[in-house]
């Protein structure tokens, strides 16, 4: 990581409890700071998601870790067995009815990362973390969210972008990673919830791109991390992973960096004015009728409407 201590608060330093750099722009209204930042630690364009020095996610809520979207659905549950049960059939119910909507010639059912990649494009609950390698697109979905209603701006809260540097990421992820015959696994639900209980482990998290690029993934440059106990917050496992491997390296811990609500309505001009909309980084009519939402809320806020 880029050294930012004199940009910016320190709010949160790495500890056991959150392994993370929590950081914010020492001046909210001015972003030149921010700017500056994000020039140092941008990507630039590879061919390849895993050359790339940074990952990036972007959540509308600085409060929100980084917890997947099945994850967060089904935790809470009293027993682990229950909770693995409805992601199988969540699995399942997918698979059994994706052909009526797909090709079947382009359906990798029996590819298990593919099948989750195919899974989270069409907005399923899965095990899988998206993350972005442009900056620009974590931004956009820290500053762009659902607005529920635009005439009260006040309630906004405060966004956030996770970056993590990859190659420390791979490092410290480096431990004996079994080769696991997911077919097997996922061969019958009772065999599926023997290994989430008894095989999987809490601390392994596999960094996946689909071999089968999606519209969608191809350009908001995606990529998925991945664990294998259902319960795992990867804000814990990643960062804890970097805090014991490099205990005192700055540049290679975890970070988030928050977006004030006040910083994110100077974003929202400035990405629309880059052409970083929902009608570029969602091709479709769905894309279309996003980005005239966000128009219009760039419009007021600009012109105090």
């Amino acid at each position: 990581m880029i050294d930012f201590q004199e940009k910016f608060y320190v709010s949160r330093t790495p500890n056991l409890i959150n392994p993370w750099f929590e950081i914010t722009c020492k001046d909210h209204e001015d972003i030149n700071n921010l700017m500056h930042f994000v020039n140092l630690i941008d990507n630039n364009a590879k061919l390849t998601e895993f050359e790339q020095p940074f990952y990036f996610r972007g959540q509308a809520n600085s409060s929100w870790t980084l917890k997947p979207k099945m994850t967060r659905i089904l935790e809470g549950m009293k027993q682990e067995e229950e909770a693995l049960k409805y992601e199988y059939q969540a699995f399942e119910y997918f698979r059994e009815r994706v052909h009526l909507y797909i090709p079947k010639t382009s359906i990798p059912l029996d590819d298990t990362y593919e099948c989750l990649c195919l899974m989270q494009h069409y907005s399923a609950p899965t095990r899988l973390l998206d993350w972005t390698t442009s900056f620009w697109v974590a931004l956009y979905f820290s500053v762009f969210e659902i607005i529920v209603d635009p005439t009260k701006p006040s309630e906004e809260v405060d966004g956030a972008v996770w970056i993590v540097p990859t190659q420390s990421m791979w490092s410290a992820m480096e431990i004996d990673q079994p080769k696991r015959d997911w077919k097997k696994i996922l061969s019958s639900m009772q065999d599926f919830i023997k290994f989430g209980t008894s095989e999987a482990l809490p601390t392994l998290t596999h960094t996946y791109r689909s071999d089968l690029k999606s519209e969608r993934v191809t350009i908001q440059r995606g990529v998925f991390t991945f664990n294998e106990k259902l319960d795992c917050d990867q804000a814990n496992v990643i960062g804890t992973a970097l805090m014991q491997r490099y205990p005192n390296d700055k540049a290679k811990q975890l970070c988030k960096l928050i977006i004030t609500s006040e910083q994110k309505k100077h974003f929202r001009r400035h990405l629309t004015k880059l052409n970083v909309s929902a009608a570029t980084l969602f091709p479709g009519i769905d894309g279309l009728g996003k980005s005239i939402t966000e128009i219009l809320q760039v419009q007021r806020e600009t012109f105090k409407i």
